[in-house]
């Protein structure tokens, strides 16, 4: 629990820094690709942070961080863009900050960052957003895991 409470206030400053706001110049395609981008940042950070916090704490749980990271790795060189088998690779970790109850970090409070940012709702039901938030988990427990060897 103390993992998410350490990374809202990161994930916040990332979602409203100076010079992400969309502005009513940018056309909805380059709105859309600023979204994208923020999507995939803010993923990779809270995923980053979260495992890193956690495996230093609990390295116990470095097979499962592993396990998980293999899977992240297998849906995006499949390019299999499943909310669901994304939800089980977090889950899989056994980091609470990632699956406690309905306030899952990744699934549901970045989302809401951007939405908060952009004025619009951000799905990961859709492709054209889960493909960077999966992404970005990847490239994030990778990052963790390099750090906490």
């Amino acid at each position: 629990m103390k993992s998410i409470f350490t990374l809202l206030p990161l994930l916040a400053c990332l979602a409203f820094a100076p010079g992400c706001a969309t502005t009513s110049t940018q056309t909805q395609a380059e709105q859309q690709s600023a979204t994208i981008r923020r999507i995939n940042t803010g993923v990779r950070l809270a995923v980053q942070i979260g495992a890193t916090i956690d495996l230093k704490g609990k390295p116990e749980r470095r097979p499962a961080y592993q396990a998980a990271s293999a899977g992240l790795n297998d849906l995006v060189t499949q390019e299999k863009w499943d909310a669901q088998a994304f939800a089980l690779a977090l889950a899989s970790t056994g980091n609470s900050a990632f699956t406690s109850g309905n306030a899952t970090l990744v699934l549901t409070i970045v989302p809401q960052l951007i939405d908060a940012l952009n004025g619009d709702r951000v799905n990961l039901d859709q492709v054209v957003y889960l493909k960077p938030a999966i992404t970005g988990a990847a490239d994030g427990l990778k990052a963790a895991l390099e750090a906490t060897k």
